[in-house]
């Protein structure tokens, strides 16, 4: 028997201690498949249930503050994009102001 055949994935072999001293036995281990649809003691389908919920509790509140703090980011960049533009707009009007003033004294020169 080569490693090669227990390495490789197709293999889904484990190995078990024999009836003989030394030797192992070579026992399938069932398919993902057979595995899903094994049927649990009632006290492991309540642990997998209690289980699942907090599970999905947690990914929720990961969630929802993912949610959050894209919502700030965007609000973020939406008041820093406001900002420059009133500021922009601020300037404009004082160098505006500022050549009506040049010009009233310039005439009155």
């Amino acid at each position: 028997m080569t490693t090669d055949v227990l390495a490789s994935p197709e293999a889904l072999i484990s190995l078990r201690p024999g009836g003989l001293p030394g030797l192992f036995n070579l026992v399938e281990r069932p398919t993902m498949e057979e595995s899903m649809t094994e049927t649990y003691s009632k006290s492991r389908q309540q642990a997998e249930l209690a289980f699942g919920n907090v599970q999905s509790r947690f990914f929720s509140k990961n969630n929802a503050l993912e949610e959050l703090q894209s919502e700030e980011h965007a609000r973020e960049a939406k008041t820093l994009r406001l900002r420059e533009a009133r500021l922009a707009k601020e300037q404009a009007e004082r160098m505006s102001a500022t050549a009506a003033l040049v010009n009233k004294h310039a005439k009155a020169r």
